[in-house]
Order: structure tokens, then C-alpha cells, then sequence
């Protein structure tokens, strides 16, 4: 099933711009589509304070390490990589994709 999706207009320096686009002030809006995915969501910085009061464990760091490379695997075969610039995507989906064939 589908979420809702809206289209939604927005303008950021983190956003890919062209040459010229980046120099014009205010930034373009770019159009977007919006989803809500999960409900009762809690900022990142609230789990980051909670994983520093409370360590997670070694086995629990192993498996998120194995679930994260395995995403970003399946990131790479659906071709989600990003602009073609961007220059960690390669290094990442190598270095995690040797990880998973060998099960480290």
C-alpha cells in the first residue's frame, strides 16, 4: 500500500542546483513529492541521546552494521544512488557489497 503523497515545493542549499541556479537569491523551489511513512515519529537527536546514555551492544551493533549494508546494496540496484557526482555512493556500495559476499 501507498502513502498519501502530496506535491510539495521546496527551496535548500543541500538541494542538487544547476550552476546558475545556485547563485540566483532566493534558491528555486524544486517540486517534491511528500509521504508520511510512520506515524509517532521522534527526531534522530532524541535516539542519538539515548544511544549515548545507553550503549548498544555488540551483537545489536553487528546486525544494524549487516541490515544497513544490505540497504545500501538494494539502494544500489534500484539506482536511487543520487546525482552522479556525489562521491562516496561507489566506495560505499564496494565496500559493503564485499562485506556482505564474505560475511563480515
Amino acid at each position: 500500500m501507498v502513502p498519501r503523497t502530496e506535491i510539495v515545493w521546496l527551496a535548500s542549499p543541500t538541494f542538487s542546483y544547476s550552476y546558475f541556479d545556485k547563485r540566483k537569491k532566493p534558491l528555486p523551489q524544486k517540486a517534491g513529492s511528500f509521504q508520511v511513512f510512520v506515524r509517532n515519529y521522534k527526531d534522530a537527536t532524541i535516539y542519538i541521546r539515548e544511544f549515548q546514555a545507553d550503549p548498544l551492544s555488540e551483537d545489536l551493533k553487528r546486525q544494524f552494521r549487516q541490515q544497513f549494508e544490505r540497504l545500501v546494496i538494494l539502494d544500489y540496484l534500484i539506482r536511487n544512488t543520487g546525482p552522479p557526482h556525489t562521491p562516496l555512493t561507489l566506495p560505499l556500495i564496494l565496500i559493503s557489497i564485499v562485506l556482505f559476499v564474505f560475511h563480515w
